[in-house]
């Protein structure tokens, strides 16, 4: 009966035992190959695809601990019926017609071994397999290896054997790995195996180019380095403009500038030209695709696109680094303004002088035939008695205020954007604005004036914003938009609580400055030029300008930009060609931050490139540089972060 009792016991305890070992996976994903479990996660116990007899791929384990053979599968084995020509002589008694005679060993029955390699046992020729010499075609015959190894033959390690066929048995230094396997062996010296390749030229800083993979599995970067990186030494010109002490026999004064000591930016490959003397910048103003400032001196200085003679340099041709404008003799410019193909200043003589594009008449000259103004010429009439207080221009007009605030404009009167008749289509001298309406009758005059494509803002001596035009994108900012002229200012009056501090016109859009400290903007909205996401308002809106406090703002084609009291960027709106200057390549509906000096006075957006200048009188410049917009001197096609224009 004791026996009998220990007996059950026994049985019970085991029972307990197996039933707590078999009760399924339960540690399966941990990592850790358990009883039962072929794999777990990365954990492939070992096992490979050459190791089970496959000439390729890599093994994976599947959600339920086992193993997944599927890529090893796609290699092929010998035996899978499937006759694999770089690695089998034969498959499954599939000879591929050959025969002990074709192979020359006489007559006879050709086998096929279980390595997929040719059997002679039974060809007349081959009679000696067996007697522990090499001989005929024998790749080994029992102990006799022909002095091979599995490192002899590409193996990294293992033991060689021979097959009763005489042939190599393969299997154990299969497991070691060898450089055609396509597995990468680091610890055998390997950096690739055929297409396993890590990495790529433009991952290691190179300009272009493919990695390949050579016969003994080194990486070849022969490629990469014919297209070249920042920091070879050699300028790639199409992407650089100097690497290193290499300068490309290029000079502070070859560049555009005074003598100095001209050097690289090692990170970027573009010039560094802070040693070259040069003049200050006070003022820059953007058109479509070109700029020009002001210096200390109050020459005019221009870049970029020139197809019009906007660059006031007698010539057509195109610049990418600032060119000295044709001055009028004797005199220095006060103020400057540019937009479309055009440019207008106001000298220290009283008088303004415009060049440029003069197919609407924008020049004020009175001639009427069209022809482009290659240096400054004196804007005619009424406005040659000064004095003068400012000019603005935008895309196919101008605008003058006087300093009794009389307006007087010039150019393209689309939409009564010049403040006469519609009908009247140009003005091929400057004319008064004839106040009237709600402006007589409050009994103000025009303080400022500000251009967009086609519509006309001003701000009041009551500093009230009045504006007239195109409305069809609400850009005026009265409440509502239509497709009509308005050749009369309407009043935006309270809808910018306060007092109006400073105005700017974009394309479509407009912004003001309050008082407050608040930036309002109205009109087109679509690629969040007005600081919001609202995509056209003809009401002015707040923008979102985080935590900043502007001092200056301006508008572009689609985007606008700003500087705050601290001397910050930033800009909202289009933003696929870099114009916002913060790194990135994409729109924003709210000011974002644009990177560099970060102590900027003024600041300029063009259609789709911005210029600021920064407290120490250089010119900083991002976005497009079509034509050469950017100033820097170099065929770079565009920039998200601002880079310092050639100085001179």
């Amino acid at each position: 009966m004791r026996h009998s009792l220990l007996a059950l016991f026994t049985l019970l305890f085991l029972n307990a035992a197996c039933d707590e070992n078999t009760s399924g996976n339960s540690n399966c994903g941990d990592g850790v190959v358990d009883i039962g479990e072929d794999c777990d996660g990365d954990d492939l116990a070992g096992e490979s695809c050459p190791g089970l007899g496959y000439y390729g791929g890599d093994p994976s384990c599947t959600e339920d601990c086992t193993l997944d053979i599927s890529a090893c599968e796609a290699e092929g084995r010998c035996g899978d019926g499937v006759f694999q020509e770089d690695q089998e002589e034969c498959e499954d008694g599939d000879l591929r017609g050959q025969s002990c005679e074709t192979l020359g060993m006489g007559s006879g029955v050709l086998g096929c071994s279980n390595t997929c390699s040719f059997d002679y046992s039974e060809c007349s020729g081959f009679f000696n397999c067996g007697n522990g010499s090499v001989e005929g075609g024998e790749e080994c015959d029992g102990s006799d290896l022909n002095q091979q190894t599995c490192l002899s033959l590409g193996f990294y390690g293992g033991e060689l054997s021979c097959l009763s066929g005489c042939q190599f048995d393969l299997a154990d230094c299969a497991t070691y790995g060898a450089c055609g396997d396509g597995i990468i062996d680091y610890e055998n010296g390997e950096s690739c195996d055929g297409t396993n390749i890590v990495g790529s030229c433009g991952g290691m800083g190179y300009r272009g180019g493919e990695l390949h993979c050579t016969e003994d599995c080194q990486v070849d970067d022969s490629e990469c380095r014919e297209a070249g990186m920042c920091g070879d030494g050699i300028v790639q010109s199409t992407a650089e403009s100097c690497d290193g002490t290499n300068l490309d026999g290029q000079t502070c004064e070859s560049l555009g500038y005074f003598p100095g000591e001209l050097a690289c930016l090692t990170e970027y490959c573009t010039w560094d030209v802070s040693d070259c003397q040069g003049r200050r910048f006070t003022r820059v103003t953007s058109g479509l695709d070109f700029s020009c400032a002001l210096d200390t001196e109050g020459d005019a200085w221009c870049w970029g696109r020139n197809n019009y003679g906007q660059l006031g340099v007698n010539d057509t041709l195109q610049r990418d680094v600032p060119t000295a404008v044709v001055m009028p003799w004797g005199l220095a410019f006060l103020e400057i303004s540019c937009g479309g193909y055009s440019c207008c200043a106001l000298a220290n003589d009283g008088q303004f002088y415009c060049w440029g594009q003069n197919t609407f008449g924008q020049l004020g000259t009175a001639e009427e035939n069209g022809e482009s103004v290659l240096v400054p010429g004196q804007v005619s009439t009424v406005l040659s008695f000064g004095p003068n207080l400012m000019v603005a221009v935008g895309e196919t007009h101008a605008c003058a205020v006087k300093s009794n605030n009389g307006l007087y404009c010039w150019g393209d009167n689309t939409s009564g954007k010049c403040g006469q008749p519609a009908s009247q289509d140009k003005l091929y001298t400057p004319t008064a604005y004839p106040i009237s309406g709600e402006m007589l009758s409050q009994g103000v005059r025009i303080a400022t004036v500000t251009l967009g494509n086609n519509h006309t803002c001003v701000i009041d001596t009551a500093d009230k914003v009045w504006c007239m035009g195109n409305n069809e994108h609400g850009q005026l900012g009265i409440g509502t938009s239509d497709a009509t002229a308005h050749p009369v200012f309407e009043y935006v009056g309270d809808r910018i609580p306060g007092a109006v501090v400073s105005i700017e016109a974009g394309a479509l859009h407009t912004c003001a400055i309050n008082d407050a400290g608040q930036v309002w903007c109205w009109g087109e909205g679509a690629n969040g030029q007005l600081g919001s996401n609202v995509t056209e308002s003809a009401t002015p809106l707040q923008a979102d300008v985080g935590s900043s406090t502007p001092a200056r703002i301006s508008c572009g084609g689609t985007h606008t930009c700003m500087v705050d009291t601290a001397g910050a960027s930033k800009c909202t709106g289009n933003g696929t060609m870099g114009a916002l200057g913060d790194g990135d390549i994409v729109d924003s509906n709210s000011f974002v931050l644009s990177l560099g000096s970060g102590n900027y006075t003024e600041i300029s957006a063009g259609t789709e490139h911005t210029c600021a200048v920064d407290e120490e009188g250089y010119i900083w410049c991002w976005g497009s540089n079509v034509g050469g917009a950017l100033g820097i001197g170099s065929v770079l096609t565009q920039s998200a972060t601002p880079l310092l224009t050639a100085y001179p």
